[in-house]
């Protein structure tokens, strides 16, 4: 009788084992599953914002950007650069501010050295002729298909200098 009671014991342990160990398996590979997508998706956008901040830049505006009008898919976001450059003969302060046009479903936010994914930049000093590269992400939200954009707008804009601008953003 022992024997018999030892036989099912180590049956129902073999059993447990066996079905903790497929369910681990299959956990560990829906979590990696998720990390692929995301870590796809973050370096295709860094890949993107890395190529618009390379080279310089022939800018004649105070804000300029580019490019001006973007085409994204839903649930996707597209990086822009933006450029604030100082045409005056003194230093300035800027700071970008971005927001959407009044649309919900759209994501308008700046990636710079300190601030990741805010709707405010950091202030920068630029010198005279000097100038500022930052990256404008545009998300939509998984929002309908639409004409929409982004407002950016520095503050620190020097008198008479037009300090402000929209990015145009088709969501297809």
């Amino acid at each position: 009788m022992r024997k018999k009671g030892a036989i099912e014991l180590s049956m129902t342990t073999i059993i447990v084992v066996v079905i903790g160990v497929t369910l681990l398996i299959l956990g560990l590979t829906f979590v990696r599953g998720i990390f692929t997508k995301l870590s796809g998706i973050s370096d295709t956008t860094f890949d993107e914002a890395e190529d618009l901040l390379k080279g310089l830049e022939q800018v004649d505006e105070f804000l300029t950007i580019n490019p001006q009008d973007v085409e994204i898919k839903q649930g996707t976001d597209k990086p822009v650069k933006v450029i604030i450059a100082n045409f005056e003969e003194e230093l300035i302060k800027v700071k970008a501010v971005a927001s959407s046009t009044g649309d919900q479903d759209l994501s308008c936010m700046f990636f710079d050295e300190n601030v990741k994914g805010k709707a405010e930049s950091q202030e920068y000093t630029l010198q005279s002729g000097g100038q500022k590269k930052l990256v404008l992400i545009a998300k939509d939200n998984n929002g309908p298909l639409r004409r929409t954009g982004c407002n950016i707008v520095i503050q620190g804009a020097p008198l008479g200098e037009d300090n402000a601008d929209t990015l145009l953003v088709q969501v297809i």
